[in-house]
């Protein structure tokens, strides 16, 4: 009998548009971002090193991408605690800030001459 193989999940992070149409923010910030709102509806407790190591970045440029936009306003902790931080993204926040959809650049129709009509 063959050995059947386990079944994987698809790996991979979602980054959500509002997110990445954020002017004022830094790639590392924004992976750092989508990394905390991949455990919505839940907060994110993860240390610095857990939220740094898909990115194969240290926990000190985790912390800094973290207090950079937690000063933003793009993400908020919502403990209680002084010692535990439980982080969430502000969507609302982020899509205030956001470039608008009208500002994106429209994309260009690209018209094909028919040689041969029928």
């Amino acid at each position: 009998m063959a050995k059947e193989k386990p079944k994987q999940r698809p790996g991979g992070l979602w980054i959500p548009r509002d997110i990445l149409s954020l002017p004022d923010v830094k790639p590392i910030d924004m992976l750092i971002m989508a990394r905390v709102d991949s455990f919505r509806p839940r907060e994110c407790a993860g240390s610095n090193k857990f939220l740094a190591e898909p990115f194969n970045v240290s926990g000190h440029t985790a912390q800094h991408s973290v207090r950079r936009c937690r000063t933003k306003g793009y993400l908020v902790n919502r403990s209680k605690s002084r010692h535990c931080r439980r982080l969430l993204v502000d969507h609302d926040k982020v899509r205030q800030r956001g470039i608008a959809k009208s500002a994106l650049p429209k994309p260009k129709r690209v018209e094909q001459k028919v040689l041969n009509p029928p």
